[in-house]
């Protein structure tokens, strides 16, 4: 069956498909494993309706009993005052009242294993961004702070350090060449835990075309600074065109792509890093966490049709995997060919590998049917001797 998981301070969804037979502590551990950042199963709490917490006299007791059914959204969340301290019965099904949604598709192959299906992924997530009013430092703005959300963060009061779940309020954004606003944002495991490290990130105008982004540990001020200028001139049309019609295409939609990969590999991850290390919290390890140029080089040791693989798992993947550079040392290593001009080298491996695995076919049947010869010529000087 498939579960909606769906977190009260990130205000992120999760779609994991479970078999019919999990249980509580099973999808609690799922659960945790799935979030952008390392958490104990033991701080997660459940509900679902918001009100009162899952709760079972024994961890292995079956989600069926506990009244879950099928396409069901559970409510998550790492304060364990989110939700009531009230127990649901084993042995008694709760039905709670929730809204029904389209069902998704159920013709799939049950599985003993829990999968998370889908998550709020970049840049899928500009959706959520606010279209009313939206200027060129707003709409970039609020796109950065939307890709550090989606990475774990939770953005906090500079003063009262409570949590603060709505967009940012940008009406009192700076001059087109003077002042900065700066947001606070922290961790969900270090605001329950009563701790108080976070991290700031000042939004800049720099002249007419670019914002500086710049964030560092709030309370550390020895810590690096991580820092990102974007340019409006190249990044803002391709978001606009991606709010209005949903998607951005061709060069727009890398455009696009790469603000993204870039505000989330010179700022956010750098941050978590920072954050998750002064908060004693460990780190997330993921690969797609890693910076781009590391994943580069991880897929440059990847063989040339498990890279093909690797590009159907995500966009992300799949648009690292399209570098016609990587492609073409692909080719050189495995083909050895040197003749070619001006060619898309993934076509050109393609290519080659259907051309050498109709060799390798072909041999291999060239020495089957040596080996039947083999056999009857030995056959027949057996019956010539007798």
């Amino acid at each position: 069956m498939k579960l909606r998981l769906k977190s009260l301070e990130l205000n992120r969804t999760l779609i994991i498909k479970v078999p019919n037979s999990c249980s509580l502590q099973q999808l609690v551990d799922t659960l945790s494993h799935s979030l952008p950042f390392s958490s104990s199963s033991s701080s997660l709490h459940l509900s679902l309706n918001r009100k009162d917490e899952i709760r079972a006299s024994s961890p292995h007791v079956s989600l069926h009993s506990l009244g879950v059914a099928d396409h069901h959204l559970i409510f998550y969340s790492f304060n364990p005052a989110a939700f009531s301290s009230q127990t649901l019965a084993g042995d008694a099904p709760f039905t709670p009242a929730v809204e029904k949604h389209p069902t998704l598709d159920s013709a799939e192959v049950e599985s003993d294993e829990a999968v998370v299906l889908s998550t709020d992924s970049e840049p899928s997530f500009l959706r959520r961004v606010p279209k009313n009013d939206l200027n060129d430092f707003k709409l970039l703005t609020l796109t950065v702070h939307r890709v550090v959300v989606e990475h774990g963060f939770l953005r906090i009061d500079k003063d009262s350090g409570t949590a603060i779940s709505c967009f940012p309020s940008l009406d009192d954004s700076p001059s087109p060449f003077s002042s900065m606003i700066s947001l606070r944002y922290t961790l969900p495991q270090i605001l329950v835990g009563g701790g108080s490290h976070s991290v700031n990130l000042k939004f800049q105008r720099l002249g007419q075309h670019f914002v500086n982004v710049c964030g560092g540990l709030s309370d550390d001020s020895g810590s690096n600074l991580h820092h990102v200028c974007l340019d409006k001139r190249k990044y803002v049309r391709p978001l606009e065109l991606r709010l209005v019609n949903g998607e951005s295409k061709g060069s727009e939609g890398k455009e696009v792509f790469e603000m993204l990969k870039m505000v989330k590999d010179r700022v956010a991850l750098p941050l978590l890093i920072d954050l998750c290390e002064k908060g004693g919290l460990d780190l997330p390890p993921c690969l797609m966490k890693l910076p781009r140029e590391l994943k580069g080089l991880i897929l440059e040791r990847v063989p040339g049709v498990d890279l093909a693989k690797v590009a159907c798992t995500c966009s992300e993947l799949r648009f690292l995997c399209s570098d016609n550079e990587l492609w073409k040392k692909k080719y050189l290593k495995e083909f050895r060919k040197k003749k070619f001009g001006d060619s898309v080298f993934k076509d050109l491996f393609a290519l080659s590998w259907q051309t050498q695995k109709k060799k390798n076919k072909c041999m291999q049947r060239i020495v089957l049917v040596g080996n039947m010869l083999n056999t009857q010529v030995k056959s027949l000087s057996q019956l010539l001797k007798k």
